[in-house]
């Protein structure tokens, strides 16, 4: 179990690394494009797009960062867990990761088939392929079943759940 999520920490501050560049690269590029547009009287075809396909990928980068770190990037509601006795606590929260793991297991293959389908798709202002774009859900979707395992293990060992509320 600790080599496992040694190796999930490792992917988390990977995927926090991407998400923070793809950041500074989209604000970055929006600000180049806003100058150009209203200054210089100049447009760059391909920036909104870039912009676009960053900001998706980060999403689905997040998704999976959200799984794992609930109780700092999610609103949870106490209410709910406050209402029942202490001890159901870990039931409930193995019950969330339990249906946000079966929830993952049929995202990767509806997402693959998608990134499939779209495989001879050109983006409209880039000359990549769609399924560049897509292959973000399914790199989501596998870090939402791999952190959300890692919670269902964690409570299973007897260890604290790592939040306090459900998530809204």
């Amino acid at each position: 179990m600790k080599t496992y999520s040694n190796v999930l920490d490792a992917i988390d501050k990977l995927t926090e690394k991407i998400n923070l560049a793809l950041l500074v690269f989209i604000m970055c590029l929006m600000f180049v494009t806003v100058i150009l547009r209203y200054i210089f009287n100049y447009s760059l075809s391909w920036s909104e797009e870039v912009a676009r396909y960053g900001f998706i990928w980060m999403i689905f980068l997040s998704s999976g960062t959200g799984v794992r770190k609930t109780r700092d990037m999610h609103v949870a509601f106490d209410i709910i867990l406050n209402l029942i006795p202490k001890g159901a606590n870990p039931k409930v929260t193995m019950t969330i990761n339990f249906f946000i793991l079966v929830f993952s297991l049929i995202f990767i293959p509806a997402s693959t088939k998608l990134c499939l389908q779209v495989r001879n798709q050109v983006s409209s202002a880039l000359p990549i392929s769609m399924s560049w774009i897509y292959a973000s859900a399914i790199i989501g979707g596998v870090l939402m079943f791999l952190y959300s395992l890692e919670n269902i293990l964690t409570i299973l060992s007897g260890k604290a759940p790592e939040r306090s509320g459900v998530v809204a």
